[in-house]
């Protein structure tokens, strides 16, 4: 671990974060037509998605050129202390930054920083490969319909079986259809900003990390549970329990999902373009409970029920629907534990 390596990826960390802040207060004067084009794109409408966007071109070139050395092997050379310490410090530093932008912007972009930090800290302070935590192209086409399978599965199909549920049975159909365009407009940053950090952090760097030194269910339950806790954040000002307790519960379940399936692939490809569909679908959803307002918590609440065995299924089953899909992959950090 070299400490200062580390050190230095903070700080540009913190100045990262901080240079959102100020395009987020103070946005850059685009030219009409070239921020029209990239907020085409999927960039929140707002110049520091633009940046975080533009920021991960040569980030990518950085992150192809500068990979670290070691694999997973070199996990055996860590002390306990170290494996379990660096993730939740990774974790904690993020949360710091996300608080201030979710609460006080309502804005989702510490992603970019994130990605930074999480590159940053495999490649240059543990001179990690960072393969061995997922970012890896092999078998691209079948992890990608994987990842488009796993979507399918655990979320339309759930979200319109409950739909028809309630036009079919309770005669209230809430939806007004779905908007491609919204849906289109934010797919880039979801899945390049979003998705990548999030899976990176919770189920690339985390979960690789204390499986060395847990069992594997348990390294998967506890990302999941900070990543349900990651979420928390949406629900305090104005502080919303009910919702929070969903939204956590619903996020607790999408990373014990995307945990066993990391645990079998090695890859986050599926796990990325799942995540980033997932949270787009819900920008192209128009929903209209106003008739009846009841239904405006009761319908996630109704979702959430359908999708928890769905979810547990799906987890179970996650070795052999990997065999299916020809991407099944024996986790070298299981075969030593600390």
């Amino acid at each position: 671990m070299n400490v200062k390596f580390f050190a230095v990826s903070i700080v540009v960390f913190y100045g990262l974060s901080l240079l959102m802040l100020l395009l987020l207060v103070f946005p850059l004067q685009l030219p009409d037509e070239l921020f029209k084009t990239l907020q085409g794109l999927g960039t929140t409408g707002t110049t520091p998605g633009v940046v975080s966007l533009l920021f991960l071109v040569p980030l990518y070139f950085w992150y192809r050129r500068t990979s670290g050395s070691k694999t997973l092997r070199g996990f055996q050379t860590e002390s306990r202390r170290q494996a379990v310490f660096l993730p939740l410090l990774l974790f904690a530093l993020a949360m710091s930054v996300r608080v201030s932008f979710a609460v006080n912007l309502g804005s989702p972009l510490e992603k970019m920083p994130l990605i930074f930090l999480l590159l940053s800290t495999i490649m240059l302070a543990e001179n990690y490969s960072p393969s061995s935590f997922g970012f890896t192209s092999q078998a691209f086409l079948m992890h990608l319909a994987l990842g488009f399978f796993l979507f399918v599965v655990r979320l339309p199909l759930p979200y319109f079986a409950v739909l028809g549920v309630l036009i079919t049975v309770f005669g209230v159909d809430p939806f007004r259809g779905f908007e491609l365009f919204p849906f289109l407009a934010v797919l880039p940053f979801q899945v390049f900003a979003v998705a990548i950090s999030e899976e990176g952090l919770f189920r690339g760097y985390m979960q690789t990390k204390l499986s060395c030194v847990v069992r594997p269910w348990v390294a998967i339950f506890v990302q999941a549970f900070l990543f349900g806790l990651w979420h928390v954040v949406w629900h305090i000002s104005p502080l919303r329990l009910d919702s929070m307790v969903l939204n956590v519960s619903l996020s607790f379940l999408f990373g014990v999902l995307n945990g066993a399936y990391f645990r079998h692939t090695g890859s986050l490809t599926p796990l990325v373009l799942s995540h980033g569909l997932w949270n787009s679908f819900l920008s192209g959803v128009v929903m209209d409970f106003s008739v009846t307002p009841s239904l405006g918590l009761l319908f996630p609440l109704v979702l959430f029920v359908v999708m928890l065995p769905v979810v547990v299924l799906m987890s179970v089953l996650a070795e052999k629907v990997c065999g299916v899909f020809g991407v099944a992959h024996v986790r070298v950090s299981e075969t030593r534990r600390l």
